[in-house]
């Protein structure tokens, strides 16, 4: 592990720019006005060699527009960007699911707000709470005739983890030591309190997800940029070129 006095300030190297984005969860108005924000700020910013869009996961679920926010992440995103999607742990319950378990499934519908994500797809067919036999055909339905195949495909092949620089992204967080090309999926994807509440640096400064805060959780080893998008109408963007940072956040109109 690297001490404060020879790692940090951390930066990205020379040329290089870097949007992040945080959990967005269906809210494609706020996605649709932050693509805005982050398209301007490139425009009028200094000429680097290579731009990239980075997305810490969560795309579906709880919101109102999850199918139309897939569309618009696999065809729709700026072209003159690196796009570097990740992986959620709302993707992998959904994908679970699709797979064959059963049980993530209904956690899914219960707990994950993926009812949001059926409404958006138009499946009306579920009416209350279905019991885990019936789970089966639910599955059935959304993997042969509601979920599209590019939507399928978009879903598992999300990278779990990035790194530029001295910055390492990811949705949920790191296992404090555990070597950063160690960490394992579950990690990645749903650790909490050891990873927020862990006062020592790691290797790479950490830019996450997935915990909730009302503000950008500016810390002295870890940035997180999840505003709760889908409930508090705010979408965070965290800019990242050398030493710099800024923050774009898009607002509910």
């Amino acid at each position: 592990m690297f001490s404060p006095s020879t790692f940090f300030p951390p930066c990205l190297p020379q040329n290089i720019r870097a949007y992040v984005v945080g959990d967005i969860h269906g809210r494609l108005d706020l996605l649709t006005i932050l693509l805005n924000d982050i398209s301007r700020h490139n425009f009028f910013a200094r000429e680097v060699e290579r731009r990239f869009l980075i997305f810490l996961g969560d795309y579906i679920d709880r919101g109102p527009d999850s199918k139309s926010l897939l569309d618009l992440m696999i065809n729709g995103l700026p072209p003159d960007f690196q796009v570097i999607p990740l992986k959620g742990n709302h993707e992998d319950v959904f994908v679970r699911f699709l797979d064959g378990d059963l049980v993530a499934g209904l956690q899914w519908l219960v707990r994950f707000g993926g009812r949001a994500t059926l409404q958006s797809y138009g499946a009306q067919f579920l009416r209350g709470v279905p019991l885990l036999e019936e789970m089966e055909e639910v599955r059935h339905i959304l993997q042969t005739r509601v979920i599209p195949k590019s939507h399928q495909k978009f879903l598992r092949t999300l990278e779990r983890t990035h790194q530029i620089g001295d910055y390492f992204f990811v949705h949920a967080g790191v296992r404090p030591g555990v070597r950063l090309d160690q960490q394992n999926e579950e990690d990645t994807l749903w650790i909490r309190d050891d990873f927020l509440r862990y006062p020592g640096y790691f290797e790479k400064m950490i830019i996450h997800g997935h915990t909730i805060s009302r503000m950008p959780d500016i810390r002295a080893n870890r940035i997180g940029i999840d505003l709760g998008a889908f409930s508090s109408g705010n979408l965070c963007c965290l800019v990242l070129e050398e030493e710099n940072r800024k923050f774009l956040i898009a607002q509910s109109l």
